[in-house]
């Protein structure tokens, strides 16, 4: 008799404690989804196929780097830690609002057979977006000049 006993008290408390641990299927898992933190979208001249031509370079907060290019197809490379961490502290910290101050005043290069590049940084405080035909952008600050460093070896 003791050993029913002992039998049906490890049941109820298996089964119990099945329905008493609250579970939410909705519950997020521990992964985490690439996230695009800078995107450089540059267009215009004429390519070999008489098409505009584009060139579309996203990098992920893994460091991923996804690559379209109208003419040479799409790839993909990657960032060491180093440039990945590098190029996030620079976003992060971009005085976005000072960037943005100075107004592009010249004929957009579109016009004349030259590209435009449009950025998109996904900061901590949400995207912001410069376009080269817009803001006059200084070639010169760092978070730039790390961008331009990273788009001509990749």
């Amino acid at each position: 008799m003791q050993v029913v006993i002992v039998i049906l008290a490890v049941v109820f408390a298996v089964f119990g404690a099945l329905f008493l641990i609250p579970h939410n299927a909705n519950a997020p898992n521990n992964t985490t989804q690439p996230e695009i933190i800078l995107s450089v979208n540059s267009y215009g001249g004429l390519c070999a196929n008489n098409a505009t031509c584009s060139h579309i370079t996203n990098i992920e907060n893994d460091g991923t780097i996804l690559i379209d290019d109208s003419v040479h197809g799409n790839s993909t490379q990657k960032l060491n830690n180093t440039e990945l961490s590098k190029l996030s502290n620079l976003i992060n910290s971009e005085n976005f609002t000072a960037l943005m101050s100075h107004p592009f005043t010249g004929q957009c290069p579109t016009a004349y057979d030259g590209e435009e590049f449009v950025y998109t940084f996904n900061t901590l405080k949400g995207n912001e977006i410069i376009d080269s035909c817009k803001v006059a952008i200084n070639s010169t600050d760092a978070l730039f000049t790390e961008i331009n460093l990273i788009l001509s070896k990749y």
